[in-house]
């Protein structure tokens, strides 16, 4: 009697599995409507893999992604239901078991096509340069493998090239079988830059592992890019200590409501000047304006000290000269 239940259980499970259309790494594939997919996690790609939708519209239709750890869509496992932003989810297959995944993309709000992919190529990144990176046109999400010791990094997206648009994330699984979405990232840069804009951030790493580098496409386009990733803590020279090199980085919170943040690192003492300037270059506040030794810095902004009429609404540019290091970045003030 087991046997015969077994038997006809089989026969109803085997054809549902069968009919699955099975992802494909690295491909991208359209869909119109909710839609159940497979895909299989084979032993030799021991490495981060990544599944993304992304939607044809910033809000709507709004397009969200299941994982399971099976095929009969029993036991989920991560999920990404964000609005107006592409969702994705990331499995750390250093730690996670193989084998058969079913995947859901599901239309939740609105109509309209998304374009579903899922990656697992045996690709990593080298602490350095990695440059001459091809984003092709459609292409939805990346992931690299990226073995890190512990120290503080600074992690830069150059757009060489095209108008892609796109954000990077760093996951850190703990050594433990892992999945989840772009809130369980330890580091991210989303929209900083907009289309063919760069992307960056810094972050500490407290243990040595194999860390998963995220990178997203929030528009169709193609382009390259290099991938810059290093070191931002003390180098020990003859006679001296001092940061590797000099950076700026995005202001946070970014768009300003109140007050603002921004970092930057002088890899030598030197006279350090940083203005805020208006979409017409006319200088709105000087931040600072002295001598500074090497190291990281941080200087804050209350726009709150400004009236409406003075600091209207709008995009604002800030300056940082330091030495022979120039650099200018954007910032976008909502009141």
């Amino acid at each position: 009697m087991f046997k015969r239940l077994l038997f006809m259980i089989l026969l109803i499970i085997i054809p549902v599995w069968a009919q699955l259309p099975q992802l494909l790494s690295d491909e991208a594939v359209t869909v119109s409507s909710t839609i159940q997919f497979k895909y299989f996690q084979s032993y030799y790609n021991t490495y981060w893999a990544a599944i993304g939708v992304r939607s044809s519209g910033q809000y709507l239709p709004d397009w969200d992604v299941w994982l399971y750890d099976d095929t009969l869509f029993a036991n989920w496992v991560a999920g990404s239901n964000d609005q107006g932003v592409l969702d994705f989810v990331v499995v750390d297959y250093n730690h996670a078991p193989y084998g058969w995944y079913g995947i859901i993309a599901e239309l939740y709000d609105g109509s309209g096509p998304a374009t579903v992919e899922y990656e697992d190529y045996t690709e990593v990144l080298n602490v350095g340069h990695n440059t001459n990176i091809e984003w092709p046109a459609g292409d939805v999400i990346e992931i690299w493998d990226v073995y890190l010791t512990p120290d503080d990094y600074f992690f830069h997206c150059d757009i060489t090239s095209g108008s892609v648009d796109l954000d990077i994330f760093l996951f850190d699984s703990n050594g433990q079988p892992y999945y989840h979405n772009r809130e369980g990232a330890i580091a991210q840069s989303a929209n900083i830059g907009n289309n063919g804009g760069d992307e960056e951030f810094w972050c500490t790493v407290t243990h040595s592992d194999h860390y998963g580098f995220c990178v997203i496409a929030n528009n169709d386009q193609s382009g390259y890019f290099d991938i810059h990733i290093t070191l931002t803590g003390i180098e020990e020279n003859p006679g001296c200590l001092q940061p590797l090199t000099s950076y700026l980085l995005q202001n946070a919170p970014n768009p300003v409501r109140s007050i603002t943040s921004i970092d930057y690192t002088l890899k030598e003492a030197c006279d350090v000047e940083l203005k805020i300037f208006d979409i017409n270059g006319k200088e709105i506040v000087a931040l600072i304006n002295e001598h500074q030794n090497a190291g990281s810095h941080k200087v804050t902004w209350d726009i709150g000290e400004f009236s409406n009429e003075s600091l209207s609404n709008g995009v604002y540019f800030y300056r940082l000269k330091a030495g022979d290091f120039t650099n200018t970045r954007k910032m976008v003030v909502v009141r």
